[in-house]
């Protein structure tokens, strides 16, 4: 949901990806999308630890790694980029338990 929002620019990814967050923060993925939705809104700071955080869980993510020497520098987005632009991660794979937490919070 959050990497859907997060494409179309929409302010309650960020609210989607905390949630995922809540729900498995041991998810590298989780992160990495908190990451990169903070990254394309220019808060460097939050964003770079949020990509430490996927670097902690999954060392070898050289994507992870570009991007946060990106907010290292503070180098923002550009349009257009494919090194940058729709980076989310998007679950390919059925997760019985992770379904049951989106159902439950759009029923809400």
């Amino acid at each position: 949901m959050g990497a859907a929002l997060s494409r179309l620019n929409k302010a309650s990814a960020q609210e989607n990806f905390e949630k995922a967050l809540e729900g498995d923060n041991s998810d590298p993925d989780y992160w990495f999308n908190t990451g990169y939705w903070l990254w394309k809104n220019r808060k460097f700071k939050e964003a770079a630890e949020k990509f430490r955080a996927v670097l902690d869980r999954a060392p070898d993510d050289t994507e992870a790694t570009s991007m946060l020497g990106r907010c290292i520098k503070m180098d923002p987005p550009r349009a257009g980029d494919p090194r940058t632009e729709a980076r989310e991660r998007i679950k390919t794979a059925f997760e019985d338990s992770a379904f049951r937490r989106i159902a439950a919070e759009l029923k809400k």
